[in-house]
């Protein structure tokens, strides 16, 4: 866990190296760019559940703990937004959510642990039921995950590029407008709408022009395919309407 840390805590400056891409990359391969250090609050949660048995000797305590934990991640999740595929941080909300089901199961028998008491048969049959629905849940979820990832990489290639066009010709709108039109129309958008639009401006920069995101690093650049170079993409780029526009925002 320190030494993933560490590689963590290098990638900004360390990541444009090929050693250290072909030794570390698997850290951040697996997230989009804008969390590229996801893979710190991962190792956290998985130590935090395991500390804490050292924490608290009550088994109540220890699964309240686990609980506390695994909604601190969902949260987070939900906020972040953290996997490079977007039905993945939705898969993982859903796999979270049913371990925190289970967790207030093991619950409910951890309080009611006694066979004298009247409530130790209607819990007993409540756990095994949420496990089974569990159970099913699980494969379910992996099903569903499977069958969505075929279907889109299956029709993929023409909705991509009708998209491409759409986007060429929205491209070529944009670019016949005066700067003031592009000033006044930003300062009209709401907080959601100019978060989408710099959002597509970042992936743009990355994975098209090849320039260095706030990660200092795109999935182009494992494999070097840059489209452009980087210094051609900062000159050209402080020359459009663009950086103009953010400017005067």
């Amino acid at each position: 866990g320190a030494v993933m840390t560490w590689a963590i805590m290098k990638a900004p400056k360390q990541y444009s190296r090929a050693e250290f891409r072909a030794r570390w990359k698997f850290l951040f391969l697996k997230y989009s760019e804008e969390c590229w250090w996801w893979s710190l609050p991962f190792l956290a949660k998985i130590v935090l559940m395991n500390m804490g048995q050292c924490f608290f000797e009550q088994g109540v305590s220890q699964v309240l703990w686990v609980c506390l934990v695994a909604s601190v991640y969902q949260i987070s999740v939900a906020i972040f937004k953290p996997w490079r595929h977007q039905f993945l941080s939705w898969f993982d909300i859903g796999m979270n959510t049913i371990f925190i089901l289970f967790c207030t199961e093991v619950l409910w028998l951890s309080e009611n642990n006694s066979s004298e008491n009247p409530d130790f048969e209607l819990g007993r049959n409540i756990a095994m039921a949420g496990t089974v629905v569990n159970l099913l849940l699980l494969p379910t979820a992996v099903g569903i995950g499977a069958w969505l990832m075929y279907d889109e990489h299956r029709n993929s290639v023409r909705p991509r590029l009708e998209d491409g066009a759409k986007f060429y010709n929205l491209v070529q709108t944009v670019s016949k407008a005066t700067e003031q039109e592009l000033v006044d129309f930003f300062k009209d958008l709401s907080a959601l709408d100019l978060a989408s639009i710099r959002s597509t401006m970042q992936v743009v920069n990355a994975e098209f022009l090849g320039q260095i995101s706030k990660t200092r690093c795109s999935s182009r650049s494992t494999s070097r395919t840059t489209i452009i170079s980087v210094k051609e993409v900062e000159v050209e780029a402080s020359e459009t309407v663009g950086d103009a526009v953010l400017v005067s925002m």
